[in-house]
């Protein structure tokens, strides 16, 4: 994988082959693995430093790195773009060793007892491929986790209920919903990263 990132790598059209062609199935997990040992060994002094400071790592499901957790979970991996050496170097601090109990006058309370004083607390908690502010406008009942929110919203419930799944995998190994037949006929449904985008905009232009 990280010769699909370099600038003097592959040209885009060969990254996006290889990266769509990559395994999305359970079974076939041992490439998967080999990048991940791959990329770690790469990324040694950014993880040794992470570790340093408490930060907890783990090498996904089945140790496939973030690719089974991308394409079945659509999150629970953190690409560096800067956030991992500001850990590093100290000038934010982290606090994990137990998980909030309750809000206090003055910040928060863990459930080890500990407290921690707070002048405000923000939940950064990730998010969905759609924009949360639209669907929560439009849905009030709104949930992340049902990428068939933003059909909802669009299209109305009549619709959305006829969808299938949207993301993770079907029993063949293929995502559900996207870039292909959702359940509703002349009904698309596109999402994920530019590269997807550029790859399985294809397969949309021939089916329509």
């Amino acid at each position: 994988m990280p010769h699909l990132l370099l600038e003097d790598g592959l040209a885009q059209r060969q990254t996006d082959v290889v990266s769509v062609t990559d395994l999305y199935t359970d079974d076939d997990q041992d490439v998967s693995v080999y990048k991940t040992d791959a990329i770690m060994e790469a990324d040694k002094g950014v993880l040794d430093g992470l570790r340093r400071v408490s930060y907890k790592l783990n090498k996904g499901i089945k140790d496939t790195g973030f690719l089974l957790l991308l394409k079945q979970k659509g999150g629970g991996h953190y690409f560096n773009v800067g956030a991992s050496d500001i850990l590093i170097s100290g000038k934010i601090k982290l606090k994990n060793d137990s998980l909030i109990d309750k809000f206090t006058a003055d910040g928060l309370q863990f459930e080890n007892g500990s407290v921690l004083p707070a002048d405000a607390v923000i939940f950064a908690t990730g998010g969905a491929f759609i924009s949360p502010s639209l669907c929560v406008l439009l849905i009030p009942q709104y949930s992340a986790a049902d990428l068939r929110d933003p059909i909802r919203a669009i299209c109305g419930s009549e619709v959305a209920d006829k969808c299938g799944p949207i993301w993770g995998l079907d029993s063949e190994g293929e995502i559900n919903g996207c870039w292909r037949y959702p359940g509703v006929q002349n009904l698309w449904y596109m999402t994920g990263s530019f590269q997807m985008a550029r790859f399985h905009s294809k397969h949309i232009a021939l089916r329509m």
